[in-house]
């Protein structure tokens, strides 16, 4: 399964440090990192500069005979300063060219600070030229290549997406696809590409089936209304549209197959054939621009599984892939944006210098010239859309929703609160999510979305009695689901793994220690628990035919047996004795129902229907004889488990707020609650280009 672009994007611009030496023990290795992580750690997320610059003094003193630890701190010491207004980054700048020749890319960046004396007379700007209406979605956007126009999804209120056009010259918005009138009314679209004269789209779209089918399809701009779309390829793989070949004959696509096997190709506009151009790895995210004379794509792509967050490089290969030269290789994630007019320049972003920036490698005929130049330098929150014809750079600034999380006491006879719920959580506000009481209730277990070198969620375990909080550093990615084991002596997470291996993996909450439990994709075992016994998992699959199964998983024996299989079910919520799973089935037509079914063997109960197409699971009771359930208006309803008509209870809850999660003591709640961030904007940065001259 392809990541979101937006996922990796926020994963390589938001590297923090990378740090190149030779020697020292790996002791002192990690202990150099812990002093930059937290040095840097106080300068973005507290944002107390001052202290920030006693921390990079200290370092830099400390570890004075590492030049490239030295160098580094300086960097963002200079840095500090400058954000300050004191006239000392400028000589600390200098005192880093003057004095650290050898540490290259700390240099480059120094100088990029100080200025070129090579750059034009022009300097770079940078300006906002779109605020995104409520809805809005661009962390998949793009840009034509005459800056005219850009990609934009907008969430429909019945579900799904369509993809819009923003048109910078006249500020109209024209939508381009019609969700509604898809079978079933599912789907959305996703990556995107124009033409090179701008008059052609071509856009992967997501049917909206569980099993995750993509088409490409290509629309004629000009046409008015919603332009008819014509389906270039629909084989069921994972495909991205990635640029146009400057004689708009193919479009360079990136293709993931259900038998996990990957490749880099040329889609024909004429006949919708895919030649094959590389093989790669699947599991990676690949990104391809067309050299402007369409003879080489430039792609970048993760070294190797284990690192494939923090060491991506770049290659240029020709169209008919006879040659396939590395042209960025550097042990930090470098991205590619695109290529300069005249095709002399490849510019990337990269985070290799301990800051984010954008860089340019000269090249002719598919070959480095020489070392790259640092040009600028990049937010970490810009999402690039692309590089116009011009040299410009639009980024998106896709807001996230911000996640917290809320503690509180409910009376479930009554069901009512009967206190105000409160945030126990004081530090990355915003960024929480996903709370889990562990089984004596001392704990309280939660996801935290904060900035980091790799961009993974940390695993928090908060003490419910001093409110002292245990950070697990874990390199899982994209891990959601949290659940603990009966014995509170770990917990449960669905993730990649450093291996490389996507699965479900058991978290040791004494040491830390993370062991891979059985390899499964994210669609092949979502919403995982444990039994009472901590023998078996429950989880959901999605089925090749679209249907979907609860399973159960011995764990001594490896052994996967189907509960349920319904063309579609909710998620896995298993009662207090987790002798029974409590879910949603939706079949096409039906009004929704509250199903019920025994973990130990049997068939499913259906307690009751619900006229409400978003309707969900909210809490079972503490004495599990009822399920709750949340409609879309924020009612909640009670089903009684033995029988009987739901009963509304006096409770309406906010948009956004997520199920219960239940303390042992049967009273005390902790939940989610999503809330809308700002809005997204797009911003182009213009004129950079002509700032080069800093070499590596």
């Amino acid at each position: 399964m392809r990541r979101s672009r937006s996922s990796i994007l926020k994963a390589l611009l938001s590297a923090a440090v990378v740090l190149v030496s030779i020697g020292g023990s790996a002791q002192q290795r990690r202990q150099v990192d812990i002093d930059l992580q937290a040095a840097i750690r106080i300068e973005t997320v507290d944002g107390d500069l001052n202290a920030a610059i006693k921390q990079y003094e200290a370092i830099a003193s400390k570890y004075k005979s590492d030049r490239a630890v030295a160098a580094t701190a300086l960097v963002h010491l200079a840095d500090c300063y400058q954000k300050l207004g004191d006239a000392k980054s400028r000589r600390i700048y200098e005192q880093i060219v003057r004095e650290y020749g050898d540490q290259t890319e700390a240099t480059a960046v120094a100088r990029g600070r100080l200025g070129s004396p090579t750059s034009s007379a022009g300097e770079s700007i940078a300006r906002r030229v779109w605020t995104a209406p409520a809805g809005a979605e661009i962390g998949y956007s793009r840009v034509s290549p005459d800056g005219r126009r850009f990609t934009y999804e907008m969430g429909r209120q019945d579900g799904g997406a369509d993809l819009y056009i923003h048109d910078t010259r006249t500020g109209a918005d024209r939508r381009v696809t019609d969700m509604a009138a898809e079978p079933g009314g599912n789907g959305r679209p996703r990556w995107a590409a124009f033409s090179t004269d701008g008059n052609l789209l071509a856009y992967s779209w997501d049917k909206g089936s569980q099993n995750r089918d993509w088409e490409v399809r290509l629309v004629d701009l000009r046409s008015p209304g919603v332009p008819k779309f014509r389906t270039l390829v629909d084989n069921g793989a994972s495909i991205s549209p990635d640029d146009f070949s400057p004689d708009g004959k193919s479009i360079a696509v990136f293709v993931s197959h259900k038998d996990r096997t990957a490749h880099i190709g040329l889609l024909s506009v004429a006949d919708g054939s895919v030649r094959v151009i590389k093989a790669v790895p699947y599991g990676f995210d690949v990104n391809l621009r067309f050299s402007p004379d369409g003879r080489y794509l430039a792609y970048d792509f993760g070294v190797d599984e284990a690192s494939r967050q923090t060491d991506t490089d770049i290659h240029i290969i020709s169209v008919d892939g006879t040659s396939d030269v590395p042209a960025v290789v550097n042990p930090s994630p470098d991205y590619v944006l695109g290529w300069s007019q005249d095709g002399k320049q490849l510019v990337f972003a990269s985070a290799r210098s301990g800051t984010r920036g954008l860089w340019s490698l000269p090249v002719l005929d598919g070959r480095p010239q020489g070392a790259p130049t640092f040009l600028r330098e990049a937010s970490e929150d810009l999402l690039p859309m692309g590089l116009t014809a011009s040299g410009a750079l639009f980024s998106a600034l896709d807001q996230a929703e911000n996640c917290g999380i809320r503690i509180g006491e409910f009376d479930f006879n009554a069901g009512r609160f009967l206190s105000a719920p409160v945030d126990p959580v004081v530090t990355f506000v915003g960024k929480n999510r996903r709370p889990a009481w562990s089984p004596d209730g001392k704990s309280l277990a939660y996801l935290s979305d904060r900035p980091n070198a790799n961009w993974v969620s940390t695993l928090v375990l908060r003490s419910t009695d001093t409110g002292a909080l245990h950070e697990v550093q874990i390199k899982l990615w994209d891990y959601s689901e949290l659940s603990w084991s009966p014995d509170g002596r770990s917990l449960l997470v669905l993730g990649r793994g450093p291996s490389g291996v996507t699965g479900l993996h058991r978290i040791n909450a004494q040491t830390d220690e993370v062991t891979l439990i059985a390899a499964r994709e994210w669609q092949d075992a979502a919403s995982p628990d444990w039994s009472a016994d901590a023998s078996k998992l429950y989880y959901r699959r999605v089925l090749p035919n679209d249907e979907v199964a609860f399973v159960e998983y011995d764990l001594s024996s490896g052994v996967e047996k189907e509960l349920i299989r319904r063309s579609a079910l909710g998620g896995v919520w298993l009662s207090p004795d987790r002798r029974y799973i409590a879910t949603m089935s939706r079949l096409s037509g039906q009004t929704p129902a509250v199903l019920l079914i025994p973990t130990g063997g049997g068939p499913a109960k259906e307690l009751a229907r619900v006229n409400d197409r978003t309707v969900g699971f909210w809490a079972w009771a503490p004495d599990g004889k009822s399920v709750f359930v949340r409609k879309s208006s924020g009612d909640v309803l009670r089903v009684p488990v033995s029988g009987g008509e739901p009963q509304k209870l006096d409770l309406k809850t906010e948009p956004g707020m997520g199920p219960l999660r239940l303390h042992p003591d049967g009273k005390h709640v902790a939940f989610q609650v999503s809330e809308p961030g700002t809005p997204s904007e797009v911003w182009v940065m213009e004129n950079f280009l002509a700032r080069s001259g800093t070499k590596k």
